[in-house]
């Protein structure tokens, strides 16, 4: 149909409609006959594409009493072809309430391959679809948009939070086309809280996502833009053969400016943005959809500082003595810069009775003027007066406050440092060889200048050449997701993945797993951060994700709950009997276990396996003894009052030993084991032996499983990475063994003094480091 009139005008029918019963899973709902409203407009020829907005508003609505909530409904002048957005109540695993955002609709309009769409148990001529999991929050307010092109079977979908300018959900679906589709018309919303906002006639891409983002770096959104960089308009997928136009427009105190003007037809995926008439200051850029004499805004508003220059500034190389802290202020600037005041805070810490103690109730401060002839860095050492420090340990935590220079944007992320100054020299009982300053063994995965990268894993394929990592962008942040294909000499621009990806909140890991009829399957943890996540028990954002691949990480699943509640995905996961897999994980202090039996798909309610009346237990690793007998779980102590620690099961963690230390050679963080080809064990770490000559940088120990068990210290230790001096900040890590003997560990260091952590490779073998010890033994 082609709609004449807006909405209100036309004659309006009220004919009883069935609404659909809202599915809550593992429950039956009974069915609620509700008389409704369908809004029918007249018209003078036929249209089979409608786009409809809704606004819902929860500020008098009690979510306990619901069940869920009809967003936006539509269908024929017959009654049939129904389909629906719905905001459904849920539950999780573990049984915490949750809300799923769903897809329901005639069964006649999904395909019979289309992932994941299931048929509704309470009427056989309807299937949904989960979109996403999403907690609606009491006394908000969020806008909906559907839209729906019948004979092509697109639907486009939206939904954003009003106060915050976040969207929630956007995507395009392709159902089945309906050829002779009738004319469309739009349900009135059953419940009071979801009020018809808008109808147009024809197809709009409300679901369309879309960032403004750097030239070199399409995939990252950007707030700010500095020295007139060009930017880039970045679609997730390539835009169709589309009726309207769109136009990107920047609202500034100086009023709009139009930095782009297109075709909706043209088939583009990115187009550059001329932002060098933007002035100084902030604005507002927003995609606007023009279609007749209808304007919808796609998704939200960016708001963006647009500045002359950005200064970046870090700490390095800081040490103390019993009197003094001392470093380097690192400062990075893409622009000239004349005498801007900086002034450097640093609060100390000392470790007292178990915990960190302020020392001091003001902070010590540094000012200093930065002047940059030419856009580049400058290394500005200080010395901080402390009286009294003694041996430490003691931690820094440095801030910056600059002066406010319009059109410039500076970086002065806080940082804090620990620092250990023992009071004897520890000497290490085995050998430490270094190979931190052979470049030529790493591999460069990603960095991008004045951005923090951290948090690699990795996962090799059958192949024994394909290897993939994934990592977050900044300290916990989006998951993104890379490709190697020659056993990670060089690695793929960042793959497509699920929207919610963007929502992850910690540390990726990934493993392959393959179930009792041989379906192998990619499987990637996180934890998310997903908007107004109140259900998850002791705490939002810890119950555990994943996301699953069966095509060898070409198509993934987006994030789910999995039943696991822990505040760091588990780095290991070992094959045990019955074809079933195991794996070890935190909980608050405490480790955990979880077993599947079905590749992954499905985990059991996990059960505390380790915990100690005092040292603090996180982080676990776990690695299975030569013969398959034993499984151990190397243990990362928090408190820093004990080393790091070991628990053993001879049952396939039916039971477990209480935990023990360990040497001083393998107290560390995020221990990564690993047999190498001849058998010995490889583990690396981030260093936390006090007073070794490695203390903070990323090392292996390499020795055996029988060294491990019984606490022995091993063959030797290799430096594989200096952490420059920094917080500390480095060795979560990916290790994989090639076929040819070649260990490829895949971790984040900065590359130099005052750098933000790039995610890195570096390669090696045991012959080389036997070789090497030969020859020091020789010396």
């Amino acid at each position: 149909m082609h709609i004449a009139a807006a909405l209100g005008a036309g004659a309006v029918s009220e004919p009883a409609y069935l609404k659909e019963r809202i599915r809550l899973r593992k429950i039956t709902i009974p069915l609620i006959l509700l008389i409704i409203c369908v809004f029918q407009f007249t018209a003078a020829a036929t249209e089979q594409a409608l786009t409809v907005r809704t606004s819902i508003d929860l500020r008098a609505v009690s979510l306990d009493a619901i069940e869920g909530l009809q967003l936006i409904g539509m269908t024929t002048g017959s009654g049939s072809g129904c389909l629906e957005l719905v905001w459904q109540k849920d539950q999780n695993a573990w049984g915490f309430p949750l809300w799923r955002l769903v897809l329901r609709g005639d069964a006649s309009l999904f395909p019979q391959v289309m992932a994941g769409a299931q048929p509704d148990a309470s009427d056989a001529n309807s299937k949904w679809v989960s979109l996403a999991l999403l907690t609606p929050q009491p006394g908000r307010s969020y806008s909906a948009a559907l839209s729906y092109a019948a004979t092509s079977g697109i639907v486009s979908l939206a939904l954003l939070d009003v106060e915050e300018q976040v969207e929630l959900f956007q995507q395009e679906l392709q159902l089945q086309p309906q050829l002779a589709a009738q004319a469309l018309q739009v349900i009135k919303p059953a419940h009071q809280a979801v009020r018809l906002d808008q109808v147009t006639p024809g197809y709009v891409p409300v679901g369309l996502e879309w960032r403004l983002a750097l030239l070199d770096d399409p995939l990252v959104g950007i707030s700010a833009l500095s020295g007139g960089s060009p930017a880039v308009l970045h679609f997730a997928q390539a835009l169709g053969a589309i009726d309207g136009r769109f136009r990107l427009v920047a609202e500034t105190g100086a009023g709009e400016l139009v930095l782009w003007e297109g075709a909706g037809a043209d088939p583009i995926t990115s187009q550059v943005v001329a932002t060098y008439e933007l002035p100084y200051g902030k604005a507002q850029i927003r995609l606007e959809y023009l279609t007749g004499n209808q304007v919808w805004i796609i998704g939200r508003q960016r708001l963006v500082d647009i500045y002359s220059g950005t200064l970046d500034v870090t700490v390095s190389s800081v040490g103390f003595s019993e009197n003094a802290i001392s470093g380097q202020m690192v400062v990075a600037s893409d622009a000239p810069l004349e005498e801007m005041a900086l002034t450097l805070l640093a609060r100390v810490y000392r470790y007292v009775a178990g915990s960190w103690v302020l020392s001091g109730e003001e902070p010590l401060q540094l000012h200093t003027q930065v002047t940059m002839e030419q856009a580049g860095d400058e290394t500005i050492p200080f010395t901080l007066d402390v009286p009294g420090l003694g041996d430490g340990p003691i931690q820094v935590e440095f801030t910056w406050v600059t002066e406010e220079r319009h059109g410039w944007r500076v970086l002065t992320y806080s940082s804090t440092i620990e620092l250990t100054k023992p009071a004897e020299p520890w000497h290490s009982p085995i050998p430490v060889l270094d190979i931190s300053e052979e470049r030529s063994r790493l591999t460069i995965v990603d960095s991008i200048i004045g951005t923090y990268l951290g948090h690699p894993d990795t996962v090799l394929m059958g192949d024994g050449r394909t290897m993939f990592v994934v990592y977050p962008l900044g300290h916990g942040g989006a998951t993104v997701l890379k490709r190697s294909d020659d056993g990670g000499l060089s690695w793929s621009d960042r793959l497509p993945t699920p929207e919610n990806w963007l929502q992850t909140a910690n540390v990726p890991t990934i493993f392959r797993l393959t179930d009792s009829i041989g379906t192998e399957r990619l499987v990637v943890f996180n934890n998310m951060t997903l908007p107004f996540d109140s259900h998850s028990p002791g705490g939002r954002g810890k119950d555990l994700h994943q996301s699953v691949s069966i095509d060898g990480g070409q198509t993934w699943t987006p994030l789910e709950p999995n039943g696991m509640y822990t505040q760091v995905a588990p780095n290991t996961v070992v094959p045990i009997s019955g074809g079933r897999y195991l794996t070890v994980y935190q909980i608050d202090g405490r480790i955990a276990q979880s077993i599947t039996a079905d590749g992954g798909v499905t985990w059991t309610h996990q059960g505390v396996i380790a915990r100690h009346p005092v040292a603090r237990l996180t982080e676990p690793a776990l690695i299975t003894s030569p013969d398959g007998k034993q499984l151990a779980v190397l243990i990362r102590e928090n408190s820093r009052q004990f080393n790091s620690m070991l628990i053993v099961s001879n049952d396939e963690g039916v039971t477990w030993s209480a935990p023990v230390e360990l040497p001083d050679v393998l107290t560390g963080d995020r221990h990564m084991p690993k047999y190498a080809a001849d058998g010995r064990l490889v583990i690396t770490f981030r260093d936390r032996c006090v007073g070794s000559s490695t203390y903070g940088d990323f090392v292996a120990w390499v020795g055996t499983y029988d060294d491990l068990v019984n606490l022995r210290n091993g063959s030797y230790r290799v430096r594989l990475l200096q952490s420059y001096g920094q917080a500390r900040d480095i060795g979560y890590a990916g290790l994989e063994l090639l076929p040819d003997g070649t260990m490829v560990s895949t971790t984040y260091a900065p590359l130099y003094a005052g750098a933000r952590p790039s995610v890195v490779s570096v390669r090696f073998t045991l012959d080389e480091f036997d070789a090497m010890l030969k020859q020091m033994d020789e010396q």
